[in-house]
């Protein structure tokens, strides 16, 4: 592996001097950055977050390493979760936490969908909002940021502000976790419905998109508190619609909730890697095992690859 960045006397990884690797063209601490993606190319240039002094700048770096710019700020009452370029404009998603008299009572989170053309000097002020979880709930998340042609689809997590968790059953049937797809033409923002004949609390678990239609997995949120999950014994349909969320149609049945969905051109894959090597990723951030990741990764995992008619 070559480093990236072209500035001479640099030792790179070797690096231990925290202002010299600030410096670095091919310096960008991971530990720093949004939830989802971490690093995008579009258009010549390699984009990521940063976040120093609690405050998320957006850099770009010229392909050949040559160049590096911050181009946009984010106000540091504000927090960039989730983000994504496409088609020549930054999506992203940016929390904000509202508190009490005391500064740590905090009353709720909120977050916000916002959208801004790519520059070389972008203001974050301008960014169009898209969709904010506003007073009503308090948030956990506003993620998994897709795009296709026009249309972009985000995920929700969100309560009741005034919900009192007292368990998990009770978490799960409170949870407002809605999925939307936006219309980068016409501006209309939609949520995914539930098809009818699904349970109520069943929720749109996951979204891909395949050719001229939108797949989407459904999710049993009371399957977690039995840890059914886990255990591969809850399966949903994953249904065939149209963007504008017309002819509705089941597209396969008996999908494990847990598996991952994605598209590669005319082919779906859906893989339970997350549901083999999660037990065991827990077993090191919970009970402190000594596994490794290459003891992790060597778990076996199963890949199911479909044509677009299932």
């Amino acid at each position: 592996l070559t480093p990236w960045g072209k500035k001479p006397n640099r030792l790179h990884e070797m690096e231990t001097d925290s202002e010299r690797k600030q410096e670095c063209n091919a310096y960008a601490p991971m530990e720093n950055n949004s939830d989802d993606l971490h690093i995008q190319y579009y258009d010549g240039y390699i984009y990521y977050f940063l976040t120093d002094n609690q405050s998320s700048h957006l850099y770009r770096v010229s392909k050949d390493g040559q160049k590096r710019d911050k181009i946009m700020t984010v106000d540091d009452t504000l927090r960039v979760n989730s983000w994504l370029i496409h088609r020549g404009w930054l999506y992203y998603s940016v929390q904000s936490s509202f508190y009490g008299e005391k500064y740590d009572t905090q009353i709720y989170t909120k977050f916000m969908l916002k959208a801004l053309e790519i520059s070389s000097h972008m203001n974050e002020k301008n960014g169009e909002v898209i969709y904010e979880t506003g007073e009503k709930y308090n948030a956990v998340s506003l993620n998994k940021i897709k795009a296709y042609k026009n249309y972009v689809c985000y995920s929700v997590l969100a309560a009741p502000k005034n919900f009192d968790e007292t368990d998990t059953a009770a978490w799960m049937r409170s949870v407002y976790a809605p999925v939307f797809i936006y219309n980068t033409d016409n501006k209309q923002n939609c949520e995914i419905p539930v098809p009818t004949g699904n349970g109520n609390y069943t929720t749109v678990g996951d979204v891909t998109f395949l050719q001229d239609r939108l797949l989407v997995k459904l999710y049993n949120n009371l399957s977690d508190v039995e840890g059914d999950t886990l255990n591969g014994l809850n399966k949903v349909p994953i249904y065939s619609m149209n963007y504008d969320l017309t002819d509705v149609k089941v597209w396969l049945d008996g999908v494990e909730q847990g598996k991952l969905m994605q598209s590669s051109g005319d082919y779906v894959i859906i893989s339970d890697a997350f549901l083999q090597l999660l037990p065991d990723i827990y077993s090191v951030i919970v009970s402190g095992s000594d596994l490794t990741l290459d003891d992790i990764l060597k778990q076996k995992t199963n890949v199911d690859i479909y044509s677009a008619d299932g």
